[in-house]
């Protein structure tokens, strides 16, 4: 048969019996200790004590109140024996367990290295800003005739492995970092390459940035040696494009002085001559 449920104050809460309540409500008097969970119902017929279920072994003692009067009533509570488990322990056995493999692995990363090797430029030319898409900014600097590599919050210096690959120092915490880089068709380092996330990323020299009032100046009409006319444009906020009649527009990306460089062909240069007036 179903209950009902009341809440009383101080969060206690009451079982009646619905029938006997139905037919008496003025002498149904529930009682309830609110420590153990207890419920017990006085009613004109007969006590009814109801032990919930969840606190079955833990109650120790109760007041039954009959007719106004009390008297303890001692329950019997079993032990529960329950056995820690040794969780520190095991984390930390995992830990240096985990410190063991990472110094093994890193022992062997340079197993490959090819002696007597030189850079094959000198180190200031490493220098500059390469991105990614996807990786953002890698900064290569030159401190103390020495690389620095700079990644996303990441600071060391870089010593020379083979060829133009530099490594940063085995650390514990932010582990080995090892860039190789490449060179254009001219011959200029141009690109930087990192394994992550298990394949490899390259990373972009950053051009220069384009001086706007430059950028307007050179914006006009042109004349190949053989008669031939393109336009270079001004594009607000991206930059300056070579436009031929019939072909897309070819971004120019900054290189050296007034030396400019397609995005699809490193090696076909576009070189600006800057007249003196009058002239």
């Amino acid at each position: 048969m179903g209950v009902r449920h009341r809440i009383l104050p101080h969060n206690r809460v009451a079982l009646y019996h619905p029938v006997l309540f139905a037919e008496d409500q003025t002498r149904q008097r529930p009682v309830i200790d609110s420590r153990c969970h207890r419920y017990m119902h006085r009613s004109a017929v007969s006590w009814t004590d109801n032990l919930h279920p969840a606190c079955s072994k833990i109650c120790s003692a109760l007041t039954r109140q009959r007719f106004g009067r009390s008297r303890p009533v001692a329950t019997a509570v079993p032990r529960i024996q329950v056995k820690t488990a040794p969780w520190t322990d095991r984390l930390l056995d995992v830990r240096l367990k985990g410190k063991a493999a990472d110094k093994e692995a890193r022992s062997k990363a340079g197993a490959g290295r090819v002696a007597n090797t030189q850079p094959s430029h000198p180190l200031a030319d490493y220098v500059g800003e390469y991105e990614h898409p996807a990786y953002g900014l890698l900064k290569i600097s030159l401190k103390d005739n020495q690389l620095q590599f700079d990644f996303h919050k990441i600071h060391f210096a870089m010593t020379h492995f083979h060829y133009d690959r530099f490594d940063t120092p085995d650390d514990e915490q932010d582990g080995k970092w090892s860039v190789n880089f490449a060179t254009n068709p001219q011959g200029e380092i141009d690109k930087a390459t990192m394994s992550l996330d298990e394949a490899e990323a390259v990373f972009r020299r950053r051009p220069p940035t384009l001086d706007a009032e430059l950028a307007n100046r050179l914006a006009g009409t042109y004349m190949t040696p053989n008669g031939g006319k393109f336009q270079v444009v001004m594009k607000p906020g991206s930059g300056l494009y070579v436009v031929f009649p019939g072909a897309p527009d070819q971004k120019l990306i900054p290189y050296k002085g007034l030396k400019f460089r397609v995005q699809e062909f490193a090696d076909v240069i576009f070189e600006f001559a800057v007249r003196a007036r009058g002239t």
